[in-house]
């Protein structure tokens, strides 16, 4: 049995062998606002599109349209937890992901390796998502089990960046991200 996808836009996929015919901005949009952050086990729930918007508008601008694009392979792969996707037995995942991530960078554009602003980001609305959904003295005694404390909680300056309204609709998050989107690769 092939691992197989079919699309909102009708796209029959092979994830094994992943190409640029297979991409289409419709898709990753939908399939990312859809997809909620933290397995979807927050008290209200943030969109991998949203989170994706808040990276690109917290790097640097140059690598904004990165940012934006940082976490496309979950259309296609869902959103697997990081904690769960680091262990040693989803090395084969990790390999597929690395494929079809490098694969939309490629398709628009962007580097094919993280830039280091794009991390920062990341690991910026990490914090800030499980502080919002999970509340602050719940989400930091979590952070206490981890072996390193590298999450950090946004500046005024960075909540101004990503904007005034915290909670998305799926909906919402699909429009916003593909007019981010138009905003940076036109």
């Amino acid at each position: 049995m092939k691992p197989l996808i079919l699309t909102r836009t009708g796209r029959h996929i092979d994830l094994l062998h992943f190409c640029a015919e297979d991409i289409d901005i419709q898709d990753i949009a939908h399939a990312l606002a859809c997809c909620n952050r933290f397995a979807g086990q927050c008290h209200r729930p943030m969109s991998v599109a949203q989170h994706s918007v808040y990276v690109s508008r917290l790097c640097q601008k140059k690598f904004a349209l990165q940012g934006l694009l940082h976490d496309a392979s979950e259309t296609y792969l869902g959103d697997l937890l990081k904690w769960l996707k680091a262990l040693p037995e989803l090395k084969a995942y990790r390999t597929i992901e690395c494929n079809i991530q490098r694969t939309i960078f490629h398709h628009f554009h962007c580097p094919l390796t993280l830039h280091a602003s794009v991390k920062h980001a990341d690991r910026l609305m990490v914090y800030f998502e499980g502080e919002q959904g999970f509340g602050r003295f719940a989400w930091e005694n979590w952070l206490l089990s981890l072996p390193s404390h590298y999450y950090h909680e946004l500046s005024a300056r960075e909540r101004k960046r990503i904007g005034p309204k915290t909670w998305w609709s799926w909906q919402e998050a699909e429009e916003i991200f593909l007019a981010e989107f138009r905003k940076l690769y036109d």
